[in-house]
This record gives structure tokens, C-alpha cells and sequence, in this order.
């Protein structure tokens, strides 16, 4: 069912000296001056709308948490459909296939839904332990692996909806899978990483320091990692192979500042500023950049792209 969208847009002017967001951290930015033109559409249903993903449509694809729904934005004509899930699902991540069916942890639940857009048909499967699923990645065989904050990793086999588990402690959140086939999941209260042989069931670990509280993973096209790390607002470079760290670098915000969190994307950045729910994100091929804010209290949920200037 479509819905109007209304349009906001605005210029945005970061003069020298100065990061985005207004605040200067006393670190110089990469370029001299950026500009850029911001879009905003308001999210139909208004309850904390969270974790956009496209699909090979080439639109985008948002969970709407707190009102049990899916909303989907129409990059060319601009204007949101949005489907309805079951009661209290309250779905949290997303991912589309390849076929552009929508799968979305039910974390409300215990599931992990499948939406067909076509039909608007929904499928849940759910997870033997139930507990509260979180975020979920598409391996390159097509399996689905995701992080449930009630102590384990688990993997849906799409053809058979079969799932299994991997119990896991502290607090899986993030996760990604590197090119060997190996996932690799944010063990966020452990300041470790684990490391789950797709193969074998195997799970070993990565140490990331005291501290570290790991958060977010993303594969970059060379097969190194690159790991956010919420507690020390750090960003560390992986080596999966070795598995060893190769380098951790500096936040601007330094680690009592604006959190960073990478997505499982390619070659993705973006930045959660720490005293609000507005998310902005970066491609490093285009240097265009794309930003969603939303409110838990349901107040108000905006998706915005920005278009133009550099990084």
C-alpha cells in the first residue's frame, strides 16, 4: 500500500575546521570543505524505524521496530509502501536476496521472517532457543547467519528453513563473513571477536583488548576485516587469515566521543553521533553519502540521502 512522502531538503556547508554535526574535535578534517545537498522523506509509520539495507531493485528496504513492519522506499518515484508483520515481532535487522525476498530478525519473537514483496506474504522460522534475534548477514552460499542476544549464533538454511545454533557468550551482536568462509561475530561484552568455521562448527576467538567491546564488522575487497570498537572509539584492521590485528586507528571523537559502526556492506563507514539516533553512512567509491534518523519514542523517523561534495 503506497504512502506519500513529504520532501525536505536542505544545504549542507562543513567549512574547514569543522566535522559534521557542527562540533570540532580539534582534529583537522580530510578535505578543506565539504557541501552537499540533504533529502529527507518522513517513514510513513513513525516508530523507530531503523537499519536500511537496499535490494537489487535498487530501493530501500527499512524495518519499522516498534509498529511490526517493513517499510520499503522507491528510490525513482519517492514515495514508501510498507507491509504489515505479525504482532510482536518487532523486527530489528534486514537483508534482501538476490531474488529481492526481505529476511528480518524477529526480535520481538524469536524468529527470522521472510517477507516476499510481491505478495506481501510472511514466513517466520523460528530459532529453537527463541530468545531475541538481532542482526543477520547472507553467506556466499546463501545461508543466513545471525546473532541473537540471548547467547548464540544461529544459521538458517533458506531451502530446508532449518536452523542451527551455536551457543555464544558475551553478548553476540555484529558479525560478517570473511572470504574463507569463516563468520566472524562481535563478542561485544567480551572485548573478543568469534570465529565460527562454517564448515566444521568449530568456534575460536579473536582477543581485541581490554575495553574494545567490539560492535560492528565489514569484509573489505581484499579480504581483511575491518571491526568497530564502541568502548575505546577505535577502529581496528583484521587480518582473518593470520587471524591477528593488523592496526587500530583513532576515532576523531576519541573513545568518549561519537561511536562508530561499520555494516556488513561493501566498503562501507558511518557514524552514530552519541546523543541522538541519527546514522550516517559512506560509500568510499562514490563519496556519496546517505543518513536515517529515527526516535525509540516514535516521535518522529526520517530516511535522508545526501548527495554531492567529497571526503
Amino acid at each position: 500500500m503506497p504512502h506519500r512522502a513529504a520532501v525536505a531538503v536542505s544545504l549542507l556547508v562543513i567549512a574547514s575546521g569543522a566535522l559534521a554535526g557542527g562540533s570540532n574535535y580539534g582534529v583537522a578534517p580530510g578535505s578543506k570543505q565539504l557541501s552537499g545537498k540533504i533529502s529527507e522523506w518522513p517513514v510513513p509509520t513513525p516508530k523507530f524505524a531503523r537499519d536500511p539495507a537496499p535490494g537489487p531493485d535498487g530501493n530501500i528496504y527499512i524495518t519499522v521496530m516498534q509498529g511490526d513492519r517493513i517499510a520499503r522506499f522507491d528510490t525513482k518515484s519517492q514515495k514508501f509502501n510498507e507491509w504489515d508483520l505479525p504482532a510482536g515481532a518487532h523486527p530489528h535487522g534486514l537483508v534482501v536476496d538476490k531474488e529481492g525476498k526481505v529476511w528480518y530478525t524477529g526480535n520481538g519473537n524469536g524468529t527470522i521472517g521472510e517477507l516476499d514483496p510481491a505478495t506481501g506474504k510472511v514466513r517466520e522460522h523460528r530459532a529453537p532457543s527463541g530468545g531475541s534475534p538481532h542482526t543477520l548477514v547472507l553467506d556466499d552460499s546463501g545461508a543466513i547467519w545471525f546473532t541473537s542476544q540471548s547467547g548464540y549464533v544461529g544459521r538458517l538454511d533458506r531451502s530446508s528453513g532449518k536452523i542451527a545454533e551455536y551457543r555464544m557468550s558475551g553478548g553476540p551482536y555484529g558479525l560478517v563473513p570473511d572470504k574463507r568462509g569463516n563468520v566472524w561475530v562481535c563478542r561485544m561484552n567480551a572485548d573478543k571477536m568469534g570465529i565460527i568455521d562454517s564448515k566444521t562448527g568449530k568456534i575460536s576467538e579473536l582477543y581485541m583488548g581490554p575495553g574494545s567491546r567490539p560492535r560492528r564488522a565489514a569484509t573489505a575487497p581484499d579480504g581483511t576485516l575491518w571491526i568497530t570498537l564502541y568502548g575505546n572509539g577505535k577502529l581496528a584492521h583484521v587480518d582473518p587469515a593470520a587471524p591477528k590485528i593488523i592496526k587500530e586507528y583513532e576515532m576523531p571523537a576519541g573513545a568518549s566521543g561519537g561511536r562508530t559502526r561499520s555494516r556488513p556492506t561493501r566498503s562501507p563507514c558511518s557514524i552514530r553521533r552519541p546523543s541522538s539516533s541519527r546514522y550516517s553512512s559512506c560509500r568510499r567509491e562514490t563519496s556519496a553519502f546517505a543518513s536515517r534518523s529515527s526516535t525509540r519514542k516514535g516521535a518522529s523517523g526520517t530516511w535522508a540521502r545526501t548527495t554531492g561534495g567529497s571526503a
